[in-house]
């Protein structure tokens, strides 16, 4: 029998809570990450992969609950992965917090999005610092570090797993 492992987050500043499907390896590394004091942990922002190949950056700041969950059986998760499953892998979500609506931008160039990954994990990069990237449209985009509830993207470490 076949187990299916999640990951379910209720983030402050966010009504509903998000679900993502991940592997049981995904699953362990992020509950053991969330409660390591960040001097600890060695980067701001916890980034772990879905089972459909996004890339997931979570602000643990705010965090309310996470859960790691599994079942024995087929359940599709209301939100998160089963919304993005058909979606372009240029397509990247932000949740920031005093915004109720996600940040969606549906064409993203991924190696600029991963520079704003490698920004988000900084354990250090200032207070009041932003990342930019540009949209779809080319119209630069600047959103400030410390709202950044979570960053979900496609995924930008595919060239360095094909030159591995």
């Amino acid at each position: 029998m076949e187990i299916t492992y999640y990951l379910k987050f209720v983030f402050k500043g966010i009504d509903q809570p998000i679900v993502y499907e991940v592997t049981k390896g995904e699953s362990d590394r992020v509950v053991a990450l969330i409660p390591t004091p960040p001097e600890q942990r060695f980067v701001r922002f916890i980034e772990f992969e879905t089972v459909i190949g996004r890339l997931v950056n979570v602000n643990p700041f705010y965090i309310l609950l996470c859960q790691a969950l599994f079942d024995m059986g087929v359940i599709v998760p209301e939100n998160g992965d089963a919304e993005d499953a058909g979606i372009d892998d240029e397509r990247a979500v932000f949740r920031v917090d005093g915004m109720e609506d996600p940040l969606v931008y549906e064409d993203v160039d991924l190696e600029e999005i991963g520079l704003v990954a490698q920004f988000l994990q900084d354990p250090e990069p200032g207070q009041g610092r932003f990342v930019s990237f540009r949209d779809e449209d080319g119209e630069t985009n600047l959103l400030k570090v410390d709202d950044i509830i979570l960053m979900e993207s496609g995924n930008y470490n595919l060239d360095e797993e094909e030159d591995d």
